[in-house]
């Protein structure tokens, strides 16, 4: 064993074994390969969290006054579900001495309703006093969070700030105040949000209705908070018909053929050590190391490639390893292909024919 691993690391520094041009035109494989497949699969995921950024993954009951609030907020425990809140419209609207010709509705929510606006913020966690108001109704007066706004009715304290963009969602709370209400008696509305998207989110919803009261008015009806990119995500039909998905295949098949020349240039060597009586097993062994001397870096470099770009792109690091992984692994796998296929191809009593091609 000694032997054949001072032969390997011999043919290696000497140039015999072509070891770092291989390496060479193997990454330039991988990195294409990888390239491909995580760019691609990095523009699905900008798609799915456009989709769910917009409000489309959001579903809103309308019940007027036949919501109970306490059974919205509980759908947030179900799993899939996000944030579930209620929400009704206050008696009077916020009237800005600053701005009095433009009143900001004005709504009182459960606590997880704040929670459905900007889940990633945890909007309202533990705060159960003061205004929330809508970017486009905070700007305009200079207002922020912990600043105090004069109204008719008193100064009321700004606790914080949410987005409501105009692309595409109901356009009533563009400018409006929300405050936080106790879930106990009857809102108007209750809106849950699901990711990925839950086809039973849409029933879930009908448990918060008060059945006897909903039955005296019109019947409970679900939207979809923003219908603008459509029912469900395009990302799933996106991610199944990617032409990248087949980066794999071209790394294994590529690797392989790199592999395959490589030996087959070197056919009137390996016929002459044959016939020098050295053995297949010992032969095949120096090859496979040889192989060994340029895969581990390959495969060292093509992890950590994936491993940087997923940080870099905020792609949860599970998928980007399966993705990447899976083309090193095949590129790994391909490359010892080549090489025993192109071994098995060489005999000894060829040399001469071998040397007349040369």
């Amino acid at each position: 064993m000694h032997a054949l691993v001072r032969e390997i690391w011999r043919n290696a520094v000497s140039g015999t074994a072509r070891t770092g041009t291989v390496f060479l035109i193997a990454a330039v494989l991988l990195l294409a390969t990888l390239g491909a497949e995580l760019s691609g699969v990095r523009g699905i995921l900008d798609r799915a969290a456009e989709f769910r950024d917009s409000g489309a993954t959001t579903l809103v009951i309308a019940a007027p006054g036949a919501i109970d609030g306490q059974a919205c907020d509980v759908i947030a425990e179900l799993p899939g579900v996000i944030a579930a809140g209620a929400r009704r419209k206050a008696a009077e609207p916020l009237l800005a001495r600053a701005l009095p010709g433009a009143p900001i509705a004005n709504f009182e929510v459960t606590s997880g309703f704040l929670r459905v606006l900007e889940p990633s913020r945890g909007l309202g966690r533990g705060q159960t006093h003061g205004v929330f108001l809508a970017e486009s109704a905070a700007g305009p007066l200079g207002l922020s969070p912990g600043k105090w706004m004069d109204t008719d009715s008193g100064m009321i304290l700004v606790r914080d700030v949410f987005r409501y963009p105009a692309d595409g969602r109901r356009g009533e709370m563009e400018y409006s105040g929300l405050s936080v209400s106790a879930a106990t008696g009857r809102f108007d509305e209750c809106w849950a949000t699901a990711w990925p998207v839950q086809p039973e989110l849409s029933s879930m919803l009908y448990t918060s209705v008060l059945p006897r009261i909903a039955s005296a008015g019109e019947p409970p009806r679900v939207e979809q908070l923003n219908s603008r990119l459509g029912a469900e995500s395009p990302a799933p039909e996106l991610f199944d018909q990617r032409i990248t998905r087949w980066a794999w295949a071209v790394a294994l098949i590529g690797a392989a053929g790199i592999s395959w020349f490589l030996i087959r240039l070197r056919r009137v060597e390996l016929a002459a050590a044959l016939h020098a009586r050295v053995t297949r097993r010992d032969l095949r062994m120096i090859l496979l190391g040889e192989t060994i001397l340029w895969t581990i870096p390959l495969a060292l470099i093509g992890m950590a490639t994936t491993s940087g770009w997923a940080g870099l792109s905020s792609v949860e690091p599970a998928i980007a390893l399966l993705l990447g992984g899976r083309i090193v692994c095949a590129l790994v796998f391909g490359a010892f292909v080549g090489v025993l296929a192109a071994f098995a191809s060489i005999r000894e009593r060829h040399l001469y024919r071998y040397f007349a091609e040369r």
